[in-house]
């Protein structure tokens, strides 16, 4: 019988590949979702989803979570902007256009480790523009 949880090839910092399956679909009880989401944070972690921009995380969770979740995100009615990411999504970017042609910061910054901390801490959803998809 084939496994119903392919698992998730990814690497690591270089590191040697290995494989991560993903967690079961949810059950929809109110009382499994600390449990089940904490399960699917430690997967998007370890596999590099996070690392995703927001309509490959979203749609990922809803594909994990199962069927039933279908129906249920169909049902938010969201349009394209907030079904990937919302409105916050982009006025951290325009901030950032902002901050970079103000402080005659260097287009790159966007690319620097730093920078990329920095934003992973105050909003770990956010994925910034590549410095050559923004032009000034």
């Amino acid at each position: 019988m084939p496994d119903p949880d392919p698992p998730v090839t990814t690497q690591v910092n270089n590191a040697p590949v290995y494989q991560i399956p993903a967690p079961k679909p949810f059950s929809f009880k109110a009382s499994d979702w600390d449990q089940w989401h904490l399960r699917f944070q430690r997967f998007r972690t370890a596999s590099g989803l996070n690392q995703k921009v927001g309509d490959e995380q979203v749609n990922s969770l809803i594909y994990l979570m199962g069927p039933q979740a279908e129906s249920i995100f169909e049902s938010f009615k969201l349009s394209g902007e907030d079904a990937s990411g919302g409105k916050r999504d982009v006025q951290i970017t325009n901030a950032l256009i902002y901050m970079v042609c103000k402080d005659n910061a260097p287009h790159s910054i966007v690319e620097k480790e730093g920078f990329l901390h920095f934003t992973r801490t105050i909003a770990p959803l956010y994925k910034p523009p590549s410095r050559n998809t923004v032009s000034f």
